[in-house]
């Protein structure tokens, strides 16, 4: 990584002479924004310009000229992230040692067909974070908060505490971010960005020796912030979007200021996206010794093997200072289990270091990292990686793509059983699985595999389900996810044999996104005598007030509706169709293949079914097409709730809340019983009852104090957070209880 920066700013640079001057000139007339393609660049010197080979002399060229980013994560093409005009992305960055930062640069892209109607500008600024690295990183997916702003559009907020047009103090979202991510605007002009003219597909240049030199010390954490300042067009918002290089593989999380509202129009303002990192650069002077730098080190993934694994890092060192420089130390650190860490030396063959983990039995949970020391004492460390040494244990095989970790929300409630009470599940002997691609010899353990992908898969596991199908006829496959089909294909495609689409789940043609990116529900029709959605066609004809089924997506799992419509071959069952624009499209099927394989697939996320005029979850009900699947392929499966053998008077009790859906306040009973047989012991216990989000993030504190027995009811006030599913817990002892409420804004 070292040196790259002198390639590609001082080799590759280029202006642009069609700006605005104020925007792209220092008050002494030299350009400060360049855009990349040539070797050399035009400077401007009052009204004069002279082409002069760019070099070092257009810096300091004391210490190590270099870039920081996040290079090495990014895999081209990467990922285009789109910005509508206003929007802002963030990405923070930690300062390894002293350093001057130079130039800003950042690649933006058409996006979505559009590129800021053909007149699209950028602001560029960088601002101080309020919050570390591990705070960034610990959050997940989150709305954060916003300042209120007058004049600004498309709504009446701002992201930066010190942007003109601030009308009052930071307002969050929850308790979690009472301190905005950001604090002191650092490099900007007079509170707003250098507003600069951008191209599709061209890297651009942001001299920051413009306005000041930036000097920082180690350890210190900022921001690089780009606007879409596209002028805002109130008739098409979409026509100003353009975008900027993301990647999901990157380890740091990147945020962006949605100026619209990224979901719906009332959730607007910062939101953490850790799934992304902005690929923005930063030309640096560094000035101290750096510490030993650690990259490549081996991703282990999850396996079945039970011998030693090799981890190899490359590891080096410089010192800008001048000093002593190279890598004295070097050690592999692995735990078990969570459990104390071992630590073992590292051989070297030049900057390539190597060391084992030691094999251990199935069922294991691995943890590990690498650390380095250089001569002169300064450590690092790498990203901490673990993976599991998988057990298979039965004959089914419940696989979650896109996810992490295999338990949660929505993970562990696929397959409901009405009880909306407890949030009791399905009762069925099954591994789980979500480590990444699936591979012939974890399938070959299974009979039954389910494949959830929620809102689009990691991994496309096509090839290896189709050779596990034909190995065997009596092994089944189901299907499910809003965006499986999407994330391969066009919009529309046309499928054919030879195609997985076509051979196995028997789909001629694919309608995409048929909704798109909307949080509008979609009508659902489940199919009454179809193999797999008469159950639910017959307990919508039991609940009152479920007039009509909906695919909700956004409200149950919070993910948008990209519902998908499909054309299936003749001898597929439809269980499950939509009304799209008065017609009506298939949108899941099963089929038997001709060997005998049940296959069932679902082009939305099944748990996202509730009803209307009044609310009922249907894709946790025992009626759920998912659990008429197990059914289908032979699998046992107890849907009845757990019988109470205990009395009343001996039970914790928690109710659900009154009102739900609810804004913003609701209204929760719990029962804090007597010990048992004895009526008039009433001995104080200690009671928590606590909010999380659907990630399992604590929201709010209730209660947590010691309580004598008896009812009890508490008022929760949710003005601050944002609509979306949440749930609450009463816990005593061993004692803990979990419902599901919904605040509707």
């Amino acid at each position: 990584m070292k040196n790259i920066f002198t390639i590609i700013i001082f080799s590759f640079l280029s202006i642009t002479l069609q700006a605005q001057n104020k925007a792209i000139l220092k008050p002494n007339g030299e350009l400060i924004h360049v855009k990349g393609s040539l070797q050399d660049a035009i400077r401007m010197k009052g009204d004069a310009r002279f082409v002069q080979p760019i070099s070092s002399s257009m810096y300091s060229t004391l210490g190590t000229i270099d870039t920081l980013g996040y290079n090495e994560f990014f895999v081209s093409p990467g990922i285009n992230f789109g910005m509508a005009s206003q929007d802002y992305l963030a990405q923070y960055f930690v300062v390894p040692t002293e350093m001057t930062a130079l130039a800003v640069g950042f690649l933006p892209l058409e996006w979505n067909g559009n590129f800021g109607n053909g007149n699209p500008f950028a602001e560029v600024k960088i601002v101080k974070c309020n919050w570390t690295a591990e705070e960034f990183e610990s959050y997940g997916t989150n709305l954060v908060g916003y300042y209120p702003a007058d004049g600004n559009l498309p709504n009446p907020i701002t992201p930066f505490q010190d942007d003109p047009g601030r009308t009052g103090d930071w307002i969050s979202y929850s308790d979690s971010f009472v301190t905005p991510p950001f604090g002191e605007d650092i490099w900007s002009d007079e509170g707003y960005g250098i507003p600069i003219p951008v191209e599709d597909n061209v890297w651009s240049w942001v001299d920051l020796s413009v306005i000041e030199t930036l000097e920082f010390n180690s350890w210190d954490v900022f921001a690089v912030v780009v606007k879409n300042a596209t002028e805002y067009n109130e008739e098409d918002y979409s026509t100003s979007n353009w975008g900027c290089y993301s990647d999901e593989e990157a380890p740091a999380a990147g945020l962006k200021f949605y100026a619209g509202g990224r979901l719906n129009a009332g959730d607007y303002g910062w939101w953490i996206r850790p799934g992304y990192t902005w690929d923005f650069k930063v030309a640096v002077n560094f000035l101290g010794d750096l510490p030993p730098e650690i990259s490549n080190v081996t991703p282990l993934t999850t396996t079945l093997s039970t011998e030693d694994r090799e981890v190899s890092a490359t590891i080096t060192d410089t010192n800008p200072s001048g000093g002593d420089s190279g890598v004295s130390e070097a050690y592999l650190h692995y735990s078990f289990n969570d459990g104390e860490f071992n630590q073992v030396p590292m051989t070297s063959t030049e900057n390539i270091y190597t060391a084992y983990i030691p094999g251990q039995p199935l069922g294991i949970r691995i943890t590990y990292f690498v650390s380095a020391v250089d001569v002169l004492g300064n450590e690092s460390q790498s990203l901490t990686y673990y993976y599991y040494l998988f057990s298979p244990s039965n004959d089914n095989l419940l696989v979650f793509n896109g996810y992490d970790e295999p338990t949660g929300y929505p993970q562990s409630y696929y397959f409901g059983i009405d009880d909306f009470e407890n949030y009791e599940v399905a009762d069925w002997d099954h591994d789980v699985w979500s480590y990444g691609e699936l591979t012939p010899e974890l399938l070959s353990y299974y009979d039954n595999v389910i494949e959830i992908t929620t809102d689009g898969p990691t991994d496309i596991n096509n090839e290896v389900i189709r050779a596990w199908l034909f190995e065997n006829a009596d092994r089944n496959y189901m299907l499910a996810g809003d965006e499986w089909l999407g994330s391969q294909t066009t919009w529309d495609n046309e499928y054919f044999p030879g195609d997985f689409q076509y051979d196995i789940l028997g789909i001629d043609y694919h309608h995409g996104d048929l909704v798109w990116s909307s949080l509008d529900s979609s009508y659902l029709i489940a199919v009454e005598g179809s193999t797999l959605g008469d159950a639910l066609f017959g307990k919508q004809q039991e609940i009152p007030g479920a007039d009509s089924l909906f695919y909700n997506p956004n409200y149950e799992i919070s993910i948008s509706n990209w519902l998908d419509g499909v054309d299936f071959l003749p001898d597929v069952d439809v269980f499950m169709q939509t009304v799209f624009e008065d017609s009506i499209y298939n949108v899941a099927g099963s089929r038997e293949l001709d060997a005998g394989n049940k296959i069932a697939f679902f082009a939305y996320d099944p748990l996202s079914i509730n009803s209307a005029p009044d609310y009922y979850w249907f894709g946790f009900s025992a009626s759920a097409p998912q659990v008429e699947a197990l059914r289908w392929f032979g699998i046992d499966v107890v849907t009845t709730t757990k019988i109470e053998t205990e009395e009343i008077v001996n039970q914790f009790s928690l109710s659900q809340n009154y009102p739900n859906p609810f804004n913003p306040s609701t209204t929760i009973e719990y029962i804090i019983p007597n010990s048992v047989g004895d009526e008039n012991f009433r001995p104080l216990r200690m009671v928590k009852l606590k909010v999380f989000d659907v990630l399992g993030r604590e929201i709010k504190t209730l209660i947590n104090k010691p309580m004598q027995p008896g009812k009890y009811k508490v008022e929760f006030d949710a003005s601050e957070l944002s609509s979306g599913v949440y749930f609450y817990t009463l816990r005593s002892g061993e004692i803990r209880k979990t419902m599901k409420f919904i605040l509707l804004k």
